[in-house]
C-alpha cells in the first residue's frame, strides 16, 4: 500500500513488479507487465498498455517499504525471487486477494472506506497540490495526455480552497490572515 501511494502505480502494475525491476541503487523501478485477471484465463501477465511502461524513480519511503519486504521475506525463509507481491508458491497476488485485505485493514483502522485505486487518486492529488507540473504527474501515473491526468486524478482539497480565497483576497488589494 505504501508502493501504491507513493508512486501512484496501478494495483496490476504492482502485482506484476518482479525484483530484478527494481535498481537499489538508482532508487527506482521500470513497469514492465501488468497482472490482472481475465474471467475463464484467471492471472493474466501483460505488457503494460502503450505509454505506461515506465521508470518511476522511488521516494525514501517508498524504497524502505520495499527493502523491509524485502528483508521479512528472507526472515520466514522466502528468498525474494520473481514476483515482489506473490503467494507462497511464486505466483502473483490476486488482485481480489489484496482488495480483500486492503478493505480489511481499511476498516479495522477506522478509516473511510476507499477502494484500493484511490490511492493513485490521492498521490496524484497530492502531487498536484504541492506544485509537481501536470506533465510530470502524467508521466508518473503512465499517462500520455496531462488534461486526463488533471481532469479524472485532480480532486479539490480543503487547503487548496483556502489558498484560492486568499490569493483572490491579495490580488483585490485586501489583506489576508
Amino acid at each position: 500500500y505504501t508502493l501504491a501511494l507513493h508512486t501512484g502505480m496501478r494495483q496490476g502494475e504492482i502485482l506484476g513488479l518482479r525484483w530484478e525491476d527494481i535498481a537499489w541503487d538508482e532508487a527506482r523501478l521500470v513497469i514492465r507487465r501488468t497482472v490482472q485477471y481475465v474471467a475463464g484465463e484467471g492471472l493474466v501477465v501483460r505488457t503494460p498498455k502503450a505509454g505506461s511502461e515506465r521508470t518511476i524513480v522511488l521516494a525514501r519511503t517508498a524504497l524502505e517499504a520495499l527493502m523491509a519486504h524485502r528483508a521479512a521475506l528472507v526472515e520466514t525463509g522466502r528468498l525474494p525471487s520473481g514476483y515482489v507481491f506473490a503467494t507462497t508458491s511464486g505466483q502473483p497476488l490476486s488482485a481480489r486477494n489484496v482488495v480483500r485485505h486492503f478493505r480489511a485493514l481499511v476498516r479495522r483502522l477506522g478509516l473511510p472506506l476507499i477502494r484500493f485505486h484511490d490511492l493513485r487518486h490521492t498521490a496524484a492529488t497530492l502531487l498536484l497540490a504541492e506544485g509537481v507540473p501536470d506533465r510530470v504527474v502524467a508521466e508518473l501515473l503512465g499517462h500520455r495526455d496531462p488534461a486526463l491526468t488533471k481532469r479524472v486524478y485532480q480532486h479539490v482539497l480543503p487547503r487548496l480552497v483556502r489558498q484560492a480565497a486568499e490569493a483572490l483576497e491579495r490580488a483585490l488589494g485586501g489583506d489576508t490572515p
